[in-house]
């Protein structure tokens, strides 16, 4: 499938990592954002089991994803059929990543769950994590 032009680097060639997500879904992040998240925890795997395993299971799925011209990129047929993907993919935009799932797996949330969404940025920012 073809990316929107909107979500590809403009500047080169756009390269992304994919991993399997928490609700039946895949994600997409750009290169960098994968390092950097990698790069953070990294620090605290040496002493953590679970980040271990965290860890293996990340770099045993992990996917480099790189557009073509026309901004096309492959995914092995397993992951998409392992989120329910038959011919059609939903691709939603979601700030730091994409998220890719099937089309009946998505559904717009509803007034009041976009309201706790917001709670959790302004959270963030009284937090001083903004």
């Amino acid at each position: 499938f073809s990316l929107p032009s909107e979500w590809r680097n403009k500047e080169g060639e756009t390269v992304l990592v994919l991993l399997p997500g928490r609700d039946n879904d895949l994600q997409l992040l750009p290169n960098e954002t994968f390092v950097e998240i990698m790069e953070k925890a990294g620090r605290y795997a040496v002493a953590n089991r679970e980040m271990q395993a965290a860890f293996a299971y990340i770099g045993s799925q992990a996917r480099y994803c790189r557009c073509d011209k026309q901004g096309r990129i492959g995914i092995e047929r397993s992951k998409l059929d392992a989120i329910g993907v038959a011919n059609t993919v939903k691709l939603i935009g979601a700030m730091t990543y994409i998220r890719i799932c099937a089309p009946g797996s998505w559904t717009s949330p509803t007034p009041e769950l976009i309201n706790t969404y917001w709670d959790q940025i302004q959270k963030l920012s009284e937090n001083g994590n903004l």
